[in-house]
């Protein structure tokens, strides 16, 4: 592969992600960022500041189901908590709006009514 590692407006910084499926040494990803999409879609998804102690409790961090990647597991860590990377998680009503998110941005939005 020829030139630099990352092109605008490709996500090329060190970012908060869910983890969606590994495997033979890849993983599949969805970003959060903290600037907001120009005009939020139901393909996005915002958790508002404060709620969880991993994420800069400050700043909205929105999921960006539309800049899905498959990346190498070398290039992902875990999040400080405490002073110290640790697992973490999101609650089980924010992770079930992630994986609306994600169907929305696959184009299987029929398949949200079964989650």
């Amino acid at each position: 592969m020829k030139g630099p590692l990352g092109v605008k407006p490709e996500m090329y910084k060190e970012r908060h992600c869910v983890a969606l499926s590994a495997g033979r040494g890849l993983t599949t990803i969805a970003p959060f960022s903290t600037v907001a999409p120009k005009t939020p879609q139901k393909y996005h998804y915002c958790i508002p500041p404060g709620a969880y102690p991993f994420f800069d409790p400050h700043e909205e961090n929105w999921l960006k189901a539309d800049m899905l990647e498959t990346v190498s597991n070398e290039r992902l860590d875990q999040p400080f908590l405490a002073g110290k990377r640790s697992n973490v998680s999101l609650s089980k009503v924010d992770l079930l709006e992630v994986r609306k998110a994600i169907l929305h941005w696959l184009g299987l939005s029929r398949l949200t009514e079964h989650l």
